[in-house]
């Protein structure tokens, strides 16, 4: 990494040059560099594996909660609880308050209206055509 130093007139409150207008940049240690991408590397990878444990527990579920279900599908939250409102995803309130989701029903709900390929459509015409 460069750093650009200015050897006219900086300000040293501000760190601005007078002349050029460019703010004086201290050079930095390789040493804090070093230890600052390794950090960055680290929260990354911290990251990565709360993903993973958090995909994980929930493939291991049956029934699951409005976030399980967020995480599965994709969807938003508030579009999650319009299409319980609306009835149009099957959902469980066993207490009249918290909703629940069985993974198998969400799964099904998922895959139903299927769209036909051009070689199923072209297929049918001529079965139909043939009858």
């Amino acid at each position: 990494m460069f750093t650009f130093l200015c050897y006219y007139k900086s300000n040293p409150k501000t760190g601005i040059c007078a002349v050029c207008g460019y703010a004086q940049k201290r050079p930095r240690n390789n040493m804090q560099t070093l230890l600052e991408q390794i950090a960055q590397k680290q929260s990354a990878q911290e990251a990565q594996l709360a993903r993973i444990e958090q995909y994980t527990l929930l493939a291991a579920k049956q029934v699951l909660t409005a976030e399980d279900v967020v995480l599965l599908t994709g969807f938003k939250k508030s579009y999650l609880y319009k299409l319980t409102a609306l009835r149009q995803i099957p959902h469980y309130k066993p207490n009249g308050k918290c909703i629940f989701f069985d993974r198998g029903e969400i799964e099904q709900w998922q895959k139903q209206n299927r769209v036909a390929t051009e070689l199923e459509c072209e297929q049918g015409a001529i079965k139909h055509a043939l009858q």
